[in-house]
């Protein structure tokens, strides 16, 4: 029984020796925890820092903003604070044009909502705010630097979802420049508050004020905007919304560039704008839009390099324009009918109507109306030598209209183009004295179409007589000229002193300076082009046909009369026989002179005048500086000659008188007249002797 026991017992405890053995488990292996904690706090710490990380890679590399086309710009940041409980702040921003240029400088953006809030809820940035940035916009002929930036990012959308988002811009400065530099516009002070809310509905406002500066003067601009809408809505073309700008004078000189678009021969030496425009739209309810406002120039002097010479400048101290417009826009057809649209300033008045279409593409024109115009502004603006000589009443246009699309495509850009536009107007005025011509209620057409200004008479008399040209501008000709097509021009015209005096001297010497004049003319032009700016270096050729014509000739004709005179003198033997030269008409019998302007230079064929029994011929030029050219030629009258000796000796006999100098000196050469009296004196004396030795 022991024995069996202490078998068991031993047995039992090699059992439980193998049993402890089997049992002691191995040693835990804990690194693979310790790892994903490690991971776990570094990825933690990776986030937390990545900001500051993030924010300091922007400093050293720059931000590269994708636009259109693969146009980027690039954003430059001095300093870049990140966190994810505090606000983004980028300070020393600079913001580069297309070309490479900075645009923008900004000493920081700052969010309002801490980074956490930016990330988890894009939907939702908030507002920012950008201080003191310094903005240089260079104005070129086609556009800016600023509206290139916009252009290439104005179809980059951002997060469909986004609520709302908001702008404050603070102590900015604006300056405006030409292409070389000079400054156009300076604004300083410049606040601006800018809100796009889209809970709801599309709510968007922006308000700014600034003060432009000019030398010592601060004046100030105020500019506000309102817009509610659909959230997908154009602003302009639906919801209801309302615009206002004020601002006082503004340079002209910024508005230059774009100017020369629509008048490339403008030439803007100085000159100031300022105004107040109001708009507003409802095109949920009503689809009524309304505009209206007031803009007043001042200082204005400006320059057109193709306008007639004498015509080339305006000078404006003051003037002010106000106007309103009042339409219903359709925006199934994108269409605006215009109920009322008026313009009024002190030399004009404009009421029309009518419709624009497809204003999103060629801005299709079909408007009507009437245009009245005060030309004494006008006049008034003309060189002292041509004031005194244009006299317009009561000018007006009865009807106009304009058709046409205002917008083509060029390479894929829209842009404004007059050619395509046609302009009919009738044109007319109740009384006009120009250069000696006289007008009373006449009307024409004109037409303005593919840059080619037609000028149609439809009832234009003229002195007694009636206008019959058909002149043309064409405005794209450098310098403009104005054309005529061969044909007769005046018709029937009565002949007056005032005509003499300024211009019919230049076709018909004798007329020059006439006191009195009686008759009537009529003038036709060949094919005929002439340069608007300097019409003395164009070419004229035409026909003055005088029907009759009597004068009570000027100091010119009556010098003429005087060397007459003498010869008659010489013929009689007498001296003075017709001295009384105030006494003695001129006429001119029906006769058709030709004539032409080459060289500034106005040439003329055989022209014959009668000075009592006396036939006179002129022939030469005379300059438009009046200087003389001439070539006046003397036929002894039968009734000279009645004394047989003189008759057989001088019939038919010519005495030619050259003549320089100029209307008012004069300077006749006499010695033919002189010649002529040696051979009268030798023929009288050789007859007397034949006589006594036949006796």
């Amino acid at each position: 029984m022991d024995a069996v026991d202490s078998k068991s017992a031993k047995g039992d405890k090699v059992s439980t020796s193998e049993t402890s053995e089997v049992a002691t488990p191995s040693r835990p292996r804990k690194w693979p925890r310790r790892l994903l904690m490690l991971l776990v706090c570094g990825a933690c710490l990776l986030a937390w820092v990545a900001p500051q990380l993030a924010g300091r890679m922007l400093v050293q590399n720059g931000w590269m903003a994708s636009g259109n086309n693969q146009q980027t710009v690039r954003i430059d940041l001095g300093g870049a604070s990140l966190g994810w409980l505090s606000p983004v702040i980028f300070s020393d921003v600079i913001v580069h044009d297309l070309e490479g240029q900075p645009f923008v400088r900004v000493a920081s953006v700052t969010s309002e909502r801490p980074l956490w809030q930016l990330v988890t809820d894009r939907t939702k940035p908030g507002r920012f705010i950008v201080r003191e940035p310094i903005i240089d916009v260079v104005v070129r002929e086609q556009g800016s630097n600023a509206a290139d930036v916009i252009r290439a990012f104005s179809d980059v959308k951002g997060p469909e979802s986004l609520s709302s988002v908001a702008v404050t811009v603070e102590r900015a400065q604006l300056h405006l420049t030409d292409v070389d530099g000079t400054e156009l516009v300076h604004l300083e002070n410049l606040s601006l508050d800018a809100s796009d809310d889209r809970t709801a509905q599309r709510h968007l406002m922006f308000e700014m004020t600034a003060d432009t500066v000019r030398a010592e003067e601060r004046l100030p601009v105020e500019a506000a905007f309102e817009w509610k809408g659909s959230l997908t809505a154009d602003p302009v073309r639906s919801g209801k919304g309302t615009a206002a700008v004020k601002f006082a004078p503004l340079p002209l000189s910024a508005l230059v560039t774009r100017l020369h678009q629509w008048i490339p021969d403008l030439d803007l030496h100085r000159g100031d704008v300022a105004g107040e425009v109001l708009a507003e739209w409802d095109f949920d309810a009503s689809q009524k839009a309304r505009a209206k406002g007031t803009l007043t120039a001042t200082n204005v002097l400006a320059h057109f390099a193709s306008a007639p010479e004498g015509a080339q400048e305006i000078d404006w101290p003051s003037e002010v324009i106000a106007f309103e417009i009042d339409g219903d826009y359709s925006p199934e057809t994108d269409s605006l009918l215009l109920s009322k649209a008026t313009l009024q300033s002190s030399p004009v008045t404009l009421n029309a109507n009518g419709g624009i279409t497809d204003l999103q593409g060629a801005c299709e024109l079909d408007i009507r109306g009437e245009l009245r115009y005060d030309l004494d502004q006008f006049v008034q603006n003309l060189a002292a030598d041509y004031r005194e000589h244009v006299q317009v009443r009561g000018l007006q246009t009865r009807e106009f209209s304009i058709r046409g699309p205002l917008v083509t495509q060029v390479d894929g850009v829209s842009t404004y183009d007059l050619s395509q536009v046609a302009l009919e107007a009738d044109l007319g005025w109740e009384q006009a004295d120009v250069f000696g011509v006289h007008s009373e209620q006449a009307t024409l057409v004109t037409r303005l179409i593919g840059g080619v200004l037609e000028i149609e008479p439809r009832n234009v008399p003229v002195s007694g007589g009636q206008f019959r040209g058909n002149p043309q501008v064409d405005l794209h000709t450098r310098p403009t000229q104005a054309e005529m097509k061969q044909g007769l021009v005046l018709e029937n015209i009565q002949l007056s002193p005032e005509m003499c005096h300024l211009w019919m001297k230049y076709l018909s010497p004798p007329l020059a300076e006439a006191t009195r004049a009686e008759g009537r003319f009529s003038i036709a032009l060949s094919d005929t082009q002439l340069p608007l700016n300097n019409l003395a270096s164009g070419e004229l050729q035409g026909v003055l046909n005088v029907h009759s014509a009597e004068i009570r000739p000027g100091p010119f004709a009556n010098q003429i009369i005087g060397l007459i005179s003498v010869i008659e003198g010489m013929v009689s033997g007498r001296r003075n026989v017709s001295a009384a030269a105030g006494d003695v008409w001129i006429t001119m019998p029906e006769q058709e002179i030709e004539f032409h302007l080459a060289n500034g230079r106005m040439h003329h064929a055989s022209l014959v005048f009668m000075a009592g029994p006396v036939t006179i011929r002129s022939s030469g030029s005379v300059g438009l500086d009046e200087t003389l050219d001439l070539m006046i030629a003397v036929t002894l009258p039968v009734e000279w000659l009645s004394r047989p000796i003189l008759s057989d000796l001088f019939e038919g006999e010519i005495i030619r008188i050259p003549v320089v100098g100029t209307f008012d000196r004069p300077q006749f050469d006499r010695r033919g007249i002189a010649d002529f009296g040696k051979r009268i004196a030798a023929r009288a004396t050789g007859g007397l002797l034949r006589r006594l030795l036949d006796n």
